[in-house]
């Protein structure tokens, strides 16, 4: 995107935004030009934030100021960025964004620095840690692993067991020892979620949401048993009517910082 040209500017600054393959509706804050297009429906508030700082989207080929992409940032594309220009991602953030490679470096980290990287459960990337695992599991018959998709989210594939003998062969799943008793509120299990803005690693910059997200489970929690076992979907987000609305305090939060950046 670069700014809607109203005359002609030497200071116009323009935005990219990569990986558009969806549909998506128009938005009432974009220019004339830009309403009577098909848009996409992926980075809507990525689009309305960049409007409303005076942004448009490039064409291929065109200089840019931004580029937004959901998947990693190749050498080259790094290698041939101008001083002016910034990528919504750092280099190696699949290290940390995956799990099989988040896994391996926190094993690793356990390695060197065991009292302060306990904070996890015992972790085993499969197949190549299968052996490790199966000596585990069978001098931990009492125990409970969770699986999951190396690559996998929105807690799709997950399932438990109680044996190696009961993980798939070959495939390449995370298995971790399943915390049988976690922290619960009247009975429901949850999860938190944190905003945080990372814009600089070097000096390290990082901006912290004031408020969180908690997503609770519908049904109370039970320890894992022989009849709850072939349940394989253990965590259902109940739809929250003040959900849009934090949504739309982190879009500003995220238009604050920009304006900060400027």
């Amino acid at each position: 995107m670069r700014p809607p040209e109203e005359g002609k500017s030497k200071s116009s600054a323009c935005t990219k935004v990569g990986s558009l393959d969806e549909e998506m509706t128009p938005l009432d804050d974009l220019p004339p030009q830009t309403k009577n297009k098909k848009r996409k429906k992926r980075y809507e508030s990525v689009r309305r934030t960049s409007y409303r700082f005076g942004l448009r989207e490039s064409l291929e080929g065109e200089d840019f100021n931004l580029y937004w992409t959901d998947t990693s940032v190749t050498l080259d594309r790094l290698v041939g960025i101008k001083p002016y220009q910034k990528v919504n991602h750092f280099p190696g953030m699949m290290e940390v964004c995956r799990k099989d490679m988040l896994a391996r470096n926190l094993n690793r980290m356990a390695k060197r620095f065991p009292k302060d990287y306990s904070f996890f459960p015992h972790t085993w990337c499969l197949p190549a840690d299968y052996s490790d695992f199966q000596a585990y599991a069978r001098a931990k018959r009492h125990k409970t692993f969770i699986c999951k998709p190396d690559s996998g989210s929105q807690g799709k594939g997950i399932f438990l067991v109680k044996s190696a003998r009961e993980v798939p062969h070959g495939e390449h799943i995370i298995c971790q020892l399943y915390i049988a008793k976690p922290l619960i509120i009247d009975g429901y299990k949850f999860d938190l979620r944190i905003y945080v803005l990372v814009t600089s690693c070097d000096p390290f910059h990082i901006f912290i949401y004031k408020e969180g997200l908690a997503r609770f489970c519908t049904s109370e929690y039970c320890q894992p048993a022989k009849t709850n076992m072939l349940v394989r979907s253990f965590l259902r987000v109940v739809p929250s009517a003040g959900l849009m609305e934090e949504h739309q305090k982190v879009i500003t939060f995220l238009q604050d910082i920009l304006a900060i950046a400027k």
